[in-house]
């Protein structure tokens, strides 16, 4: 295998600022490639499975990938992947997390990731991110304002990620219905819902539910349901010290197969892998 070794400068189109936004589309195999940058890649359409030094993982449409310094990885698209890419100096990151004393932060997190991985975005922050990142792309460095400017965006997508998982995410839904619907997954994620009980409680039909989710959300309740107790499991794995097993009750899943496959085909990982990759951090 060819390993192709990208410079901080190059990655960062040589730029003063410590970021660099670019829009990507692939339609075949990349070659293996280390960047001396952490890469954040945001999947806008189509799939890709991402091949590393410790395994692999497949990303789609929603998810973002995680690329730390020196760590190679090749993508192979499936048949397509659009995507938007955030190259982050390394160093800037260590030095903001130096600030923090939180150590499950996503900078933290992103200063001393020393393996490819991914993340779930939640729905109702995705399209925020892109229009975000869209700003980055399109917005005109000409003087230290705009560099400025630009950090400040930086910061902002940074906030947007360290809460898709965790912040309200009812504040961006305009039908009570589905807010009240949403509320209602969220507080009681253990209890085994369906379809029916949840419009039952919301007293709508089940047609009349999924419509109004898939024009709010993008999604339909079910796997609205099924992103948020993923979330929820990768929460508890960074801050309790709850075993596998009590994580995934709390969630409502009770079968450790089911549970170890949501989870993965969100994160790319299996729970026990992730615990273990935010131990390794701490």
């Amino acid at each position: 295998m060819t390993l192709h070794s990208i410079p901080r400068d190059r990655a960062l189109a040589e730029s003063r600022l410590p970021v660099v936004v670019k829009r990507m589309s692939f339609t075949g195999p990349t070659d293996a490639i280390s960047y001396e940058c952490t890469k954040l890649m945001l999947v806008l359409e189509g799939e890709s499975t991402i091949t590393h030094e410790g395994g692999s993982f497949t990303v789609s449409s929603g998810d973002i990938a995680v690329l730390p310094h020196g760590s190679w990885f090749a993508g192979s698209p499936s048949p397509s992947a659009h995507t938007m890419t955030m190259y982050i100096d390394t160093a800037y990151l260590i030095q903001q997390a130096k600030w923090l004393d939180n150590e499950e932060s996503l900078i933290w997190e992103l200063a001393h990731a020393n393996a490819p991985s991914s993340r779930r975005i939640n729905v109702l922050i995705r399209e925020h991110l892109a229009r975000s990142l869209t700003k980055m792309i399109d917005a005109p460095i000409a003087s230290s304002a705009d560099e400025l400017m630009q950090l400040s965006r930086l910061n902002g997508v940074v906030a947007l990620l360290e809460g898709s998982t965790r912040t309200d995410v009812t504040e961006h839904v305009r039908r009570r219905e589905v807010e009240a619907a949403v509320r209602l997954l969220l507080s009681n994620l253990s209890r085994p819902w369906t379809v029916e009980q949840l419009a039952r409680e919301i007293a709508l039909s089940t047609s009349q539910l999924t419509r109004l989710f898939n024009a709010e959300l993008g999604v339909a309740p079910a796997r609205f349901l099924r992103e948020a107790r993923a979330a929820k499991i990768a929460d508890l794995l960074r801050m309790d010290k709850l075993s596998l097993e009590q994580a995934f009750a709390l969630v409502g899943l009770r079968h450790p197969s089911q549970a170890h496959r949501l989870f993965r085909s969100y994160y790319g990982l299996t729970p026990g892998e992730y615990r273990a990759s935010v131990s390794s951090h701490e």
